[in-house]
């Protein structure tokens, strides 16, 4: 069962970034400095807001004590960063060290919808297990528990791009979101193993080191099956 040629023109524009990504990011730079012209951050970091990329990779790196007291102003002044206020910050695992609390913007988030479409078309046009089957994705994160502090939005990065995933796919998105929602680690782990059994999973996503750990708790369910029959 195909959709073309449906598929063909709606792969064209993606196609049109390929063919030249370097210019769509120096694009996308530009795009970044004009915005943060004018802003605390910009201004402490001496940026005028028309720097060339040259010039811009030129500057001298920061560590994560200088944007702590930038991301602190963003709870009070939103536009700290920029011209788009940051709407959410998205929590580090604190793995090496302090969790730090990375900020962003509704844009900035909404480039997970936007690899949610191009992953979607991939499978329309590449995916011979999608249709008719219908596969869903499986999405291996951190908890999507989100807290509110002082108006603001905080969770962990995976757990903000899985809310943002699962309104764009809903019915099509495993674990469900009272099972994504857990906070323990090895409990959520186990569950979604458990939910996903033998359902229609057409693509995993997640970081390597969440799907490692996701693959042995499958491997010690199957009992030796091999997991190509469980999710074939």
């Amino acid at each position: 069962m195909t959709l073309e040629p449906l598929t063909t023109l709606l792969c064209a524009r993606h196609r049109a970034v390929l063919r030249d990504v370097e210019g769509h990011q120096r694009s996308l730079l530009r795009s970044i400095l004009e915005r943060s012209a004018g802003s605390p951050v910009a201004k402490a970091l001496g940026l005028s807001g028309r720097e060339s990329a040259e010039e811009f990779l030129a500057l001298p790196p920061r560590d994560s004590d200088f944007y702590r007291t930038y991301t602190e102003l963003a709870f009070t002044d939103r536009h700290a960063f920029g011209s788009e206020p940051i709407v959410a910050l998205g929590e580090t695992s604190g793995s090496t060290g302090e969790p730090k609390l990375i900020p962003h913007t509704a844009r900035s988030l909404g480039t997970v919808q936007q690899f949610s479409r191009r992953a979607l078309l991939f499978q329309l046009r590449e995916g011979r297990h999608f249709i008719p089957h219908f596969t869903k994705w499986l999405l291996v994160t951190a908890s999507t528990t989100v807290r509110v502090e002082r108006g603001m939005k905080i969770g962990f990065i995976s757990g903000l791009m899985y809310e943002l995933a699962q309104r764009q796919r809903r019915d099509f998105i495993l674990p469900t979101p009272p099972v994504a929602s857990i906070v323990d680690w090895q409990e959520r782990i186990e569950r979604t193993v458990h939910e996903a059994w033998r359902k229609p999973v057409g693509s995993l996503i997640g970081v390597p080191a969440y799907l490692e750990r996701f693959l042995d708790i499958a491997e010690s369910v199957a009992r030796g099956e091999p997991l190509s029959s469980v999710w074939p």
